[in-house]
């Protein structure tokens, strides 16, 4: 009936999903990514209330960092449904930033970490470059989810055919999920939508590195 909401029919139709975000790089606040408790929720920001105060330390005043989150945005809005991910180039910062992180995790993984994130973990890093020094590329992690058979759809009427993959992610069959990249936050509708399809939503942006073991963001 007309009262049932707009969902996508197709996987081609997740452009139309992942395309609306909540909350990215060009609508951060100068201090942090929140409203004014003060003052009615703007949009695309989330209550302040949602966050600790010492969130607000977050370098989101960077202009540098603001520009490189732009950067960010442009790259995942540009993407369609078929394309190949684009790889990034991550700055010596970023990569720095991402190796605090997978070092602090590392630590963790033996007691918190579940069976089959501990067996996946290696593999990823031997397929996908996992390592303290280098920021894995998305590409590379969606086809090592995909597994070697890939299902190539149309855009336009998403017709399914089976070919083979030949390369270093021809390993055993794993979730057959693929990933996409999105500029920031979407709604939790949206990004189940998503799911549905076996594709999972993914920033490509690091976090700002005063602070890389917390930040604000979903």
């Amino acid at each position: 009936g007309d009262d049932v909401p707009w969902f996508p029919m197709k996987i081609s139709e997740l452009d139309q999903c992942s395309h609306r975000v909540l909350m990215y790089g060009t609508e951060l606040d100068a201090d942090h990514p929140v409203s004014d408790p003060l003052e009615p929720p703007r949009s695309g920001c989330l209550p302040a209330d949602r966050f600790p105060p010492s969130a607000r330390r977050q370098g989101f005043k960077d202009q540098v960092y603001r520009q490189r989150r732009k950067y960010f945005v442009e790259v995942a809005m540009n993407y369609k449904f078929g394309q190949p991910i684009p790889r990034v180039e991550y700055t010596p910062e970023e990569v720095r930033t991402w190796g605090v992180v997978f070092r602090e995790l590392t630590k963790l993984y033996p007691t918190h970490a579940c069976r089959e994130y501990l067996k996946n973990l290696p593999l990823l890093s031997k397929h996908c470059g996992y390592r303290e020094d280098n920021v894995p590329q998305l590409e590379d992690v969606s086809l090592f989810l995909r597994g070697p058979l890939d299902v190539v759809r149309n855009s336009q009427s998403d017709k399914v055919a089976v070919t083979v993959t030949r390369g270093p992610w021809c390993v055993p069959e794993r979730s057959g999920f693929t990933v996409r990249p999105v500029a920031g936050y979407l709604s939790p509708r949206d990004f189940l939508a998503g799911l549905a399809y076996r594709v999972f939503n993914c920033t490509q942006y690091i976090r700002h590195s005063t602070d890389p073991l917390y930040t604000p963001e979903p």
